[in-house]
Formats: structure tokens, C-alpha cells, sequence
């Protein structure tokens, strides 16, 4: 029996990944050390759960669905233009389902 992804789970993870405190994720204004780990966390929860945008938003201290939409494109931007960050982030989304599996 697997337990699956959770969006905690993937804020989590962004949050080690970048050395921010989940407060930083959660709770912080839009510079790139808050937003960029902020974005993977929704990327990665669009990726790997069953929830809604909304849901994630919530999951992120209320933001909105349009809000973790323009995250999840960001993220997805930058992985197009960027071989190594997308790399970084399939490690990451890689990992997470290990975890699942795992589980």
C-alpha cells in the first residue's frame, strides 16, 4: 500500500530544497528567495496530487487558484528555457514518487 504525495509534502520538499523555512513559502512577499520554492511547491503538487489549484492555493495560506496557475506556468516556463533547472525539478518530482512508492 502506497501512501500518496500530499501538498505538504511538496512544500516541504521545496522548502529543503531552496534552505527556506515553510513561514518563508507560506507566508512571504513575492521576491524570487520566497516565490521561486513557492512555484515548485505548487508545480510539484499539480504533478503529483489529485488536487485542485484551489485546493493547493489553500493549502499555500489562501492563495487563490489563479495564483498557483500562474505558478505552475512560471515553473513550467522556466523548465522549457532551462535544462539544468529542469533537471533540479525532475529530481525533485523523481524523489517524491520514490517517497510514494516507498511509502
Amino acid at each position: 500500500m502506497t501512501a500518496p504525495v500530499t501538498i505538504q509534502l511538496c512544500i516541504e520538499v521545496a522548502a529543503a530544497e531552496f534552505g527556506v523555512s515553510l513561514r518563508t513559502i507560506l507566508y512571504s512577499d513575492r521576491t524570487p528567495l520566497a516565490s521561486a520554492p513557492r512555484q515548485i511547491a505548487m508545480w510539484l503538487a499539480h504533478c503529483l496530487t489529485t488536487k485542485s489549484h484551489a485546493q493547493i492555493g489553500r493549502a499555500l495560506a489562501g492563495r487563490d487558484g489563479s495564483t498557483v496557475r500562474h505558478g505552475i506556468r512560471k515553473i513550467e516556463e522556466m523548465r522549457a528555457g532551462d535544462v539544468a533547472f529542469m533537471a533540479r525539478t525532475d529530481r525533485l518530482r523523481e524523489s517524491l514518487k520514490t517517497t510514494e512508492k516507498a511509502a
